[in-house]
């Protein structure tokens, strides 16, 4: 469950932010499920859920860059 003032409203209204879609991509590859649904409040009286498929090619695309975040360190 996120939160948003009504200034974030729109960015919520046909999709999720791609920085959640990211942490939504991140929790699925480390916990093996196929999709989540996030849900966000906006404001006291409005709502958004979307449900999030796994994108197996995000998934790569995380190992990767924690791999290569780890050579680095």
């Amino acid at each position: 469950m996120k939160s948003t003032s009504g200034f974030g409203k729109k960015q919520w209204d046909k999709e999720v932010p791609g920085h959640y879609w990211w942490q939504c991509q991140a929790q699925m590859l480390v916990t093996g499920i196929d999709s989540v649904v996030i849900a966000c409040k906006i404001d006291a009286a409005d709502f958004r859920a979307h449900v999030v498929p796994c994108d197996p090619v995000a998934g790569k695309n995380i190992v990767k860059a924690v791999e290569d975040f780890w050579r680095e360190v």
